[in-house]
């Protein structure tokens, strides 16, 4: 994607919108209740070159050249969205409606994003499995960053008196997008790096047998995510809006519900599943023995000192 028609918007660009009785004003409005995004978006490349840039056709036209990409050109098209905001705002029409417009336009972006987001995963044909086996969780994270952007350019360049506030559409593309995530299949290590990173912990010097080992977990992009959604909720709480806190509450809440570390925190259980599943056979036959008193001995050694059980020499 290109977004050429772009190209001529500056912020040193007159601002011009279509105004009441304007034929493209009748045809841009034609053109989207018969859902014909390629002319709309032809139609937005011919004001282009007359130099007007209305944003509800600017939309219009964004949306038609991303549309057929779904999730794979979702990154572009937020990121053009948050250029136009952050740096050609001042050359968007109409000035005297421009915020106004905005909102309704910006708000129908993102709540077409989302339908054809979920009607792909709906129908499970060819678009939904080339997002699942092209898409990966850099990008998600990409497009989740983007996301937050636009969010912060909102409510810098528009504010957040009007009514319409397109930011909790931008929460719905966020909650699916995390949902998302869920259904992409977490990359296996190399076996090579398992072994150097084995290699690397047994030359370290470690004070102790803390669960971290005093080694930096990193986290997926589900942690990062459910970080910024933390995040947004202090600030939410710091506005004193309380419906907004309710909602964020409500889906930390079921975060934590249906909360899976391997999930969350995938590098830290890495190296659990790598050791264990190559002598998962042997291990299982020990676990039948967990009702022995030599067993239960044992764990409760574990228990309450992780070194001296460590270090405790066990008969053959």
């Amino acid at each position: 994607m290109s977004f050429e028609f772009l190209e001529g918007l500056s912020p040193e660009t007159v601002p011009q919108g279509l105004e009441i009785g304007d034929p493209d004003l009748e045809s841009m409005r034609a053109l989207a209740e018969a859902e014909d995004y390629p002319g709309l978006l032809e139609l937005a490349r011919t004001l282009s070159e007359k130099q007007i840039f209305d944003i509800r056709i600017v939309i219009y036209g964004l949306y038609g050249e991303a549309r057929e990409s779904g999730v794979l050109g979702a990154t572009e098209l937020l990121q053009s969205i948050a250029v136009l905001l952050k740096e050609k705002w001042a050359g968007i029409g109409p000035e005297s409606k421009r915020d106004r417009y905005a909102k309704s336009s910006l708000s129908w972006i993102f709540s077409q994003l989302r339908i054809d987001f979920e009607q792909a995963e709906l129908e499970a044909g060819e678009t939904w499995t080339r997002w699942l086996t092209s898409f990966s969780l850099q990008d998600l994270s990409a497009l989740q960053k983007e996301v937050n952007s636009i969010g912060h350019a909102i409510r810098e360049v528009i504010g957040e008196e009007l009514a319409g506030d397109p930011s909790s559409k931008l929460t719905e593309i966020s909650n699916w997008l995390g949902e998302f995530g869920k259904k992409l299949p977490i990359p296996e290590q190399p076996q090579e790096e398992v072994l150097e990173e084995a290699t690397e912990e047994k030359s370290e010097t470690r004070s102790g047998l803390g669960p971290l080992g005093g080694s930096v977990v990193g986290g997926s992009v589900h942690l990062e995510i459910l970080i910024q959604k933390l995040a947004l909720f202090e600030r939410v709480m710091e506005s004193g809006d309380m419906v907004k806190a309710a909602v964020i509450v409500s889906d930390i809440m079921e975060i934590i519900e249906q909360f899976d570390p391997r999930l969350y925190l995938p590098s830290l259980f890495s190296r659990f599943f790598s050791l264990m599943t190559p002598r998962i056979g042997e291990i299982y036959e020990m676990l039948e023995m967990r009702e022995t008193p030599q067993f239960q001995s044992l764990h409760s050694l574990y228990k309450v000192d992780m070194e001296a059980f460590l270090n405790l020499e066990m008969n053959p």
